[in-house]
């Protein structure tokens, strides 16, 4: 997937709106925060491939918003409250990947 790595961000961009698994490919310069929205918002199971530290709060809250169930894809530490309650407002099933300490924080 060498054709990627020397995308210009408009083409990235581009590229990311219409299918957000092509983050995968995309280098770690080309994974702007712009880039990142428009790949979840394309397919939010494009997270999994956006390095932890590149998953903002902004960026996790925007993928657990559109499918709460992606929680299943965010670390411990990145399941802040306001995470946890945004992933079982939009899909109640969620709680399923809540451990003990986070269910307090969605009843």
């Amino acid at each position: 997937m060498n054709n990627y790595r020397s995308m210009t961000p408009e083409e990235a961009l581009m590229i990311a709106k219409s299918n957000g698994f092509a983050i995968e490919f995309m280098t770690d310069e080309q994974r702007t925060p712009e880039i990142i929205f428009a790949a979840i918002g394309s397919i939010v199971d494009a997270i999994r491939f956006i390095p932890e530290s590149k998953r903002t709060s902004e960026i996790i809250l925007a993928a657990v918003k559109k499918d709460g169930t992606s929680i299943s894809i965010i670390s411990d530490a990145q399941r802040t409250p306001e995470v946890c309650m945004a992933a079982v407002e939009s899909a109640p099933t969620a709680k399923r990947y809540l451990i003990d300490e986070q269910l307090k924080y969605v009843e």
